[in-house]
């Protein structure tokens, strides 16, 4: 006798609850993420007076910048012995969701791309897709600091949950996703 049944897929997923401020979020961190935050930005300004962060939303994304970004992923992977996933299929679709649903974090020193997300806005969700930066920054921990920066900007535009998705990274967890 075969009994009814009923088969989803699913992918993993570690979600962020966001606060409704920055100083919020700042509280539910651990004293240590926060003081390594802290150090960080204290020594990109320090090192680096020109950096900058800028979120782009639908509609305001340069698609040149995203390819950019997707090339220092890939760079990125590879210098680390692993494999991107996103191949050209994926790229193309990224290119084609973005002017819709889209929000890039872009941090940039001395006018350059320093590092960068991609992420996609639906209702009042973040879905993480990607992250990236330039390797010549790694010491001060770059991708980090742009990515709680992209996790404030959320915040500023009153999302509720930040989606880091699949893969159980420690810095998603420091940043107070859970399973």
């Amino acid at each position: 006798m075969q009994l009814p049944y009923q088969a989803a897929a699913v992918s993993e997923d570690v979600v962020l609850a966001l606060p409704g401020s920055v100083d919020a979020y700042l509280k539910t961190l651990s004293s240590s993420t926060r003081s390594g935050l802290k150090r960080r930005l204290e020594q990109i300004k320090r090192e680096y007076p020109s950096y900058s962060f800028q979120a782009q939303a639908a509609g305001q994304i340069d698609p040149g910048r995203m390819t950019e970004m997707i090339r220092f992923h890939r760079l990125r992977m590879l210098a680390t012995d692993r494999v991107s996933g996103i191949d050209e299929a994926h790229e193309n679709r990224l290119l084609q969701l973005t002017p819709h649903f889209g929000l890039v974090g872009l941090a940039k020193i001395d006018g350059q791309f320093a590092a960068g997300q991609i992420a996609f806005v639906v209702g009042t969700n973040c879905y993480f897709e990607m992250t990236a930066h330039d390797s010549k920054f790694d010491h001060v921990s770059i991708g980090r600091v742009a990515i709680y920066h992209l996790i404030c900007e959320c915040i500023a535009r009153g999302l509720k949950e930040f989606h880091f998705l699949w893969g159980r990274q420690d810095y998603k967890y420091q940043f107070g996703g859970v399973d």
